[in-house]
């Protein structure tokens, strides 16, 4: 028996960038349903979530593919590459549930690594608890179990109801949007490719409302026991999470419990009211105490005459806090976002005195370095100098170290709170160790004792 569906013609996908696999095709549930299968050995299974398809891996999956993996990649029903039933009645997440275990039984996966990303996770959880022979380890990427009982954020609801009152819904704006750095019109143009009408986009209409949100709804009462079945069988457990991800910050401390955990030390977190989803003991650390001992000690950066620089409005309180360890004073610099492109600056000013006199900028990570670039070419421009940069974490993400080489920057003063690899160290960098950070707050810990203290109550 056949479902009534829209098929989007396979020239759509033509010429996607970085997009060049094929997809394999079955017959479930009434349907056509595509899924990649590439390279041969362990096998990885890859579960996007709403509204992306498989396209979502497409960087994922080379280093995987030369690591030696399998990797198998799905559309679920309604997405990518696979028929997308009209009916919005038709989406459930049994049936979702159930198109990904017939992949599972048609493949005979065993022993697989699941990576999953939002919606993905409920599904693929799922079966890792019904069907456990199947998946040895667990790689979670902003996803959880919905149980009914879960909090959902004020982000995820104006989401659920912007969904439900658009008729016509521009997926791959929506993508972009959720996106920390724009992935540029190429891109989001490969997410609007799945959907040729309006009628094609039943599935990413109906996935926000099958989030059980009381316990009796469908789908609640299967999260729970998700939920406790992951708990009964412990496996290894790779939990990745965006702390700015506004929609689901929340589903985290579940998962984190069914992991084994009952507690969590973290360190400066870039959203602090992540804090608040979690049940159990939460420890913040700052870096700060170690970032201002070097800087003051090794570097002699103290005094009135040093200011400290917050690249933005929103990192004041970490500027204030480092003013006060090295006793400084305190600028920011002033930008305007574009109304019509939120990511983009259209102007940037320094709020401060800063002319001819030593600057540090301070932030919580440092990703592509363009912002604290651009504030120490600003800073130079307004007779700064000498300009330090100094960050918790060093993502340094794409053209970074080209950022930070190029910036009227003397040095960079960073943690090891993240690897860096061999290729992306440079003459400016410094690393500096938390580990006697973590040592002090794991003391704590176990002694029973207060981890504010290590901080004197500045660590919140």
């Amino acid at each position: 028996m056949t479902t009534p569906a829209v098929r989007t013609p396979e020239e759509r996908f033509e010429g996607l960038p970085g997009f060049a696999f094929r997809p394999r095709y079955r017959e479930a549930l009434g349907l056509r349903l595509a899924h990649l299968d590439e390279g041969a050995g362990p096998p990885v299974l890859f579960l996007h979530g709403e509204p992306t398809w498989s396209f979502l891996w497409r960087q994922v999956l080379p280093p995987v593919l030369d690591a030696g993996f399998r990797c198998v990649v799905p559309d679920l029903p309604g997405f990518g590459q696979s028929d997308k039933p009209v009916d919005s009645r038709w989406y459930s997440f049994d049936r979702h549930t159930e198109a990904v275990a017939s992949l599972l039984a048609d493949l005979d996966l065993r022993d697989a690594t699941l990576v999953a990303h939002d919606w993905g996770g409920p599904i693929g959880l799922r079966l890792a608890v019904e069907q456990p022979r199947r998946f040895a380890r667990l790689v979670l990427m902003d996803t959880g179990v919905f149980t009914g009982q879960q909090r959902m954020s004020d982000a995820w609801t104006r989401f659920r109801d912007y969904v439900a009152r658009t008729e016509d819904l521009p997926v791959g704006w929506l993508v972009r949007r959720g996106c920390l750095h724009d992935p540029g019109d190429e891109v989001a143009a490969a997410y609007d490719a799945p959907f040729p009408e309006p009628a094609a986009k039943a599935g990413a209409k109906a996935f926000p409302a099958l989030i059980p949100l009381t316990p009796d709804a469908p789908g609640a009462e299967a999260g729970r026991r998700t939920l406790a079945g992951l708990r009964e069988r412990p496996r290894p457990t790779l939990i990745l999470w965006g702390e700015a991800d506004n929609a689901l910050p929340l589903v985290l401390a579940d998962l984190l419990t069914a992991a084994g955990s009952d507690r969590v030390v973290s360190v400066d977190l870039h959203a602090g009211q992540i804090q608040g989803y979690f049940d159990f003991p939460f420890d913040h650390l700052t870096a700060l105490p170690v970032l201002s001992g070097y800087l003051q000690n090794e570097l002699g950066l103290h005094g009135d005459d040093l200011v400290i620089v917050s690249p933005d409005a929103g990192r004041i309180k970490t500027a204030e806090r480092l003013r006060e360890y090295l006793h400084a004073d305190l600028a920011f610099l002033y930008k305007r976002r574009s109304r019509k492109e939120a990511h983009k600056i259209e102007e940037m000013a320094v709020v401060g005195e800063v002319n001819g006199r030593p600057c540090i900028l301070v932030d919580d990570m440092i990703d592509t370095a363009s912002t604290v670039s651009k504030g120490a070419s600003l800073l130079a421009q307004q007779g700064a100098g000498p300009i330090y940069a100094a960050a918790t974490h060093p993502v340094l993400s794409g053209k970074a170290v080209q950022n930070l080489e190029e910036a009227p920057i003397t040095e960079v003063v960073v943690t090891n709170t993240m690897p860096i690899p061999e290729e992306k160290r440079f003459g400016k960098l410094k690393v500096l160790s938390i580990a006697p950070l973590i040592a002090d707050a794991l003391r704590a810990v176990f002694e029973e004792s207060s981890v504010s203290e290590i901080f004197h109550g500045e660590n919140q």
